[in-house]
């Protein structure tokens, strides 16, 4: 392919985009221009932010789950094997 067939894919793809995933895309581009030298958590929204902080603090009072009991609460759940 082509740089300009290229280009014209991805005009083509993100002319198709949702607002939600040309918002994404957007940040993703901005990310990538920018030299990749700011801090993420700016372009977090306000509730995203709050999940982290509330995983964090889980994490801290160690309420956590080990990946092998999820897998078998769902198993049983559901009865997979």
């Amino acid at each position: 392919m082509s740089t300009a067939e290229m280009k014209l894919d991805l005009i083509r793809k993100i002319d198709n985009l949702n607002d939600n995933q040309l918002k994404d895309a957007q940040n993703y581009f901005q990310y990538q221009f920018d030299g990749n030298d700011h801090d993420e958590w700016d372009n977090l929204d306000p509730q995203q932010k709050a999940k982290i902080e509330q995983g964090l603090e889980e994490l801290a009072r160690g309420d956590v789950y080990s990946a092998e009991s999820v897998v078998n609460e769902v198993k049983s759940k559901y009865g997979l094997k």
